[in-house]
């Protein structure tokens, strides 16, 4: 039976306090559902056995698989909170790798069903499309939201954790969750090469149905929602690493020190001082509080130098200008790209534009663009190509850029 939707958010928005309680605790059982009921009751509320009761026909408790006397949120309510109190779960590549596999299998039906004209089958298709675009476009935002709560989090230093056990939290992001997600999303991955083809199967079942208007409606809806779909995942996954390379670097470091302390700390105790070996490992050099000397020659030295006159001038040579370090603004740059577009390969155009620059602000340039924060960006489908910048030799896929904004 359907639940009514004013009755569920009537109810919600009359005992705020109790659900925010209940999702804060991962199992209730009777007697603190009891009291809690009885703790956020106001003076016009119902009686206690009526707000019991509406918790589970509205569908927002269940008994545990433990046990009929103790009760959990529901998982779908569970992800409201989470998701408005920016307590999202970080989730790795695997997650996005199951949308993709699914998007093909999408793909491959929508490919076959166009092939045969069936507009009906074709509906149906891009229907579960959409969807699915929606839900890794949500993904993405997700994703985001959760690593920067939890940078914020570890940056905080709320938690009595050592700094090994901090880095351990970082370490797990970084290597098990953001590295293998880069992998999939990178320039050669599946993820830029499989939303690339399905770009292109949309554009030609639009021209196939262009004289059906809901298709063709419906299909530009889902490009449009593909393009800003891939853009938010991959924004969201470029804030992920600003977020977490400098805190992983640094708690790393710390971590490291925190560890060569507690062992030599260990081993000071056990084996005394002497055992560190510190005067090797540091470089100390033994020291006297009065200066002694036992050679003739280094008295004659110091005499010598006594009687140092300082009349003789020497002129140093004239340093040479340093050339002012050349670097394109954006603005300088964007006009560049609009006067220039649409151009075929950027990273060449940039080279060609300005051959001068040094090799970081080339880079700088080129990596602007292939975030898609000047415009939307194609793959070469060709393979990649080496490109000969200033002593140094990079191969890359070429890029184009159609329209810059």
């Amino acid at each position: 039976m359907a639940i009514s939707i004013p009755d569920f958010f009537r109810f919600a928005a009359d005992n705020v306090d109790l659900l925010e309680e209940i999702y804060e605790t991962e199992e209730i059982d009777d007697a603190a559902l009891a009291y809690n009921i009885a703790r956020f009751r106001r003076p016009n509320s119902p009686s206690a056995e009526t707000t019991k009761r509406q918790l589970f026909a509205l569908g927002i408790l269940e008994p545990t698989a433990e046990s009929e006397t103790r009760y959990e949120m529901l998982s779908y309510l569970r992800d409201v909170f989470d998701w408005l109190l920016k307590r999202q779960q970080i989730l790795g590549g695997h997650v996005l790798a199951a949308y993709l596999s699914e998007l093909i299998d999408s793909v491959d039906a929508l490919s076959e069903q166009r092939k045969t004209k069936n507009a009906a089958a074709v509906r149906r298709i891009l229907v579960s499309v959409t969807d699915l675009i929606d839900r890794m476009r949500r993904f993405g935002t997700a994703h985001r939201e959760a690593v920067t709560t939890e940078a914020q989090r570890l940056r905080a230093v709320t938690e009595p954790l050592s700094p090994t056990e901090r880095f351990g939290v970082v370490s797990y992001i970084w290597e098990r969750l953001l590295v293998h997600l880069r992998e999939l999303i990178d320039t050669k991955g599946r993820f830029t090469s499989r939303l690339n083809s399905l770009e292109h199967l949309l554009s030609d079942a639009e021209e196939t149905f262009r004289s059906d208007l809901v298709i063709s409606r419906n299909l530009a809806r889902a490009k449009a929602k593909l393009r800003r779909m891939q853009q938010t995942v991959l924004d969201a996954h470029h804030q992920s690493l600003v977020e977490i390379s400098p805190l992983y670097e640094r708690m790393r470091k710390e971590s490291l020190w925190a560890r060569g302390a507690s062992t030599a700390l260990m081993l000071a105790r056990e084996s005394g001082v002497a055992s560190l070996k510190l005067e090797d490992r540091l470089g100390i050099v033994e020291s006297r509080s009065q200066q002694q000397y036992g050679n003739d020659r280094l008295l004659a030295r110091i005499a010598e130098i006594t009687k140092y006159d300082d009349s003789d001038t020497v002129t140093l040579p004239k340093r040479k200008p340093v050339a002012p370090l050349e670097i394109i603004s954006r603005n300088e740059f964007v006009q560049a790209l609009r006067a220039a577009a649409p151009i075929n390969d950027v990273l060449t155009f940039i080279l060609e534009m300005w051959p001068n620059l040094p090799t970081k602000e080339l880079l700088r340039l080129y990596l602007s663009v292939r975030m898609g924060r000047l415009g939307r960006i194609e793959f070469y489908r060709g393979g990649s190509k080496d490109y000969h910048l200033p002593r140094l030799t990079i191969q890359a896929w070429p890029i184009s850029l159609k329209a810059p904004r």
